[in-house]
């Protein structure tokens, strides 16, 4: 999983409790004038490494990133049981098609076959969105369109596994109503 990149060998680093307080976490918030949501963001991660979530990026300050965990501790509205959700998927600037986004989505998937998960998801938009995953990238990768909305988002799906059930949207997407009034 180290692929070889602009002559040198580059490492994916797998953030976790022991080691995310002197690790950068690649978001947009790592801007100073956002240090307080930086640093929240990383408290937020602490626990949800507790939950299945996984935090891998370059060994770079760049942003190459995935974030991804059990879709039935999501915080996206989405019905999904026994897949892995992909919540956030960054390759940017000179990074961009040397293999690393593939790396990092493989890296999933392999976590995701370990744990005998049945597929990934992830939401993308309908058109593109700067702050949303690459829709038509993902689709060359083997993902699937399984549910699109009026309001300019899909529902991707990899399966890994042919009986699995199909994720959806919840309700809610859908009406724009939230079941707790």
């Amino acid at each position: 999983y180290c692929p070889v990149l602009l002559g040198g060998i580059m490492e994916i680093v797998k953030l976790t409790k022991e080691n995310i307080d002197k690790e950068h976490i690649c978001c947009a918030f790592s801007d100073k004038k956002f240090q307080e949501s930086y640093e929240l963001k990383k408290q937020w991660l602490k626990r949800e490494f507790d939950n299945g979530y996984v935090f891998r990026r370059l060994d770079e300050r760049a942003k190459v990133f995935i974030e991804y965990g059990p879709a039935e501790k999501s915080w996206i509205p989405v019905t999904a049981p026994n897949y892995m959700m992909i919540n956030c998927f960054w390759v940017s600037g000179k990074y961009k098609g040397t293999g690393l986004g593939k790396t990092l989505l493989q890296q999933t998937i392999d976590d995701a076959k370990t744990q005998g998960k049945d597929g990934l998801v992830t939401v993308v938009g309908t058109k593109k969105y700067h702050f949303m995953s690459d829709t038509n990238w993902l689709v060359g990768q083997g993902f699937e369109i399984c549910e699109s909305i009026p309001s300019g988002f899909s529902l991707l799906v990899k399966h890994l596994k042919s009986q699995g059930t199909q994720p959806a949207f919840n309700d809610s997407v859908k009406t724009g109503q939230c079941p707790d009034k």
